[in-house]
């Protein structure tokens, strides 16, 4: 998010939008994309996330998708492949 110029948000802000969902993992993600966009994620009768936010948009899934897009292909430059290289060694 910071590469893209997009806001930044507390740390405390990413907590209480884990702590909203039940799932242990779907937190993460979902509140820091809510967060980075400023949009409001729900789910009718179970939580609300960044309620403050407004209601996504076209492009903010665009964004979103360009966040996705950029964040594995880091992923794969730091973590998969000099693992996949090392293993091609063995």
């Amino acid at each position: 998010a910071i590469t893209m110029g997009l806001p930044s948000w507390k740390y405390s802000d990413l907590m209480e939008a884990k702590r909203e969902v039940k799932s242990v993992n779907a937190g993460w993600p979902m509140g820091s994309f809510a967060l980075m966009l400023g949009v409001r994620l729900e789910k009718v009768g179970s939580y609300v996330i960044n309620k403050s936010g407004g209601m996504p948009t076209v492009e903010d899934v665009d964004v979103a998708m360009k966040i996705f897009r950029r964040s594995s292909a880091l992923y794969l430059l730091i973590a998969a492949f000099p693992i996949l290289l090392i293993i091609s060694f063995i």
